[in-house]
């Protein structure tokens, strides 16, 4: 700023000088120190203005962070309410058919203890006792099933079958 003198030299001589030549301000050093002053006040200020705008700035990108944080969590508890509605639900369904296939399972133990008190209080009407597979007719059927016209071709005997009386007392007899 001190190389300003000859300007203020050029300016008092085409215009009167803004400052009186007998001001302390009218010497190059006090001018100087009067813009530095000035310079430095302004600078201040405009770093004060920075800060204030650098301050709001971050206080809106904090409240931006804090709407996200919430819009995560609000999401992350939907997520939640979700997966535990979905388990609810495999739970209730899987507790469902629990139900069902118990209950599957005693009608069908109903029906096989149906059809074994049916068997044994089934008599053959000419002799009175059980049916046996092994009769000299059944086994017909067993041993040439496509003659048979009683029993599916895929029909299998099973050892409830040769339980009756009458076979016991075939097989023993054998």
């Amino acid at each position: 700023m001190a190389g300003n003198s000859n300007d203020l030299i050029y300016t008092s001589l085409v215009r009167p000088p803004l400052i009186p030549p007998y001001s302390p301000l009218s010497q190059p050093d006090a001018l100087s120190t009067v813009l530095n002053i000035i310079a430095v006040q302004y600078r201040d200020e405009r770093e004060l203005e920075l800060m204030q705008l650098k301050r709001d700035r971050q206080i809106a990108e904090g409240q931006h962070l804090v709407r996200e944080v919430e819009l995560a969590e609000a999401k992350q508890q939907r997520e939640t309410q979700k997966q535990r509605e979905i388990t609810r639900n495999r739970y209730e369904w899987a507790r469902h058919e629990n139900e069902l296939r118990q209950k599957r399972e005693r009608e069908a133990e109903d029906r096989r203890q149906q059809r074994a008190a049916d068997r044994r209080s089934s008599k053959d009407p000419q002799d009175g006792e059980d049916i046996c597979p092994l009769d000299d007719d059944n086994l017909n059927r067993f041993l040439n099933p496509q003659t048979s016209r009683d029993y599916p071709r895929d029909y299998v005997y099973s050892e409830r079958d040769f339980s009756a009386p009458s076979c016991r007392a075939g097989q023993e007899a054998k």
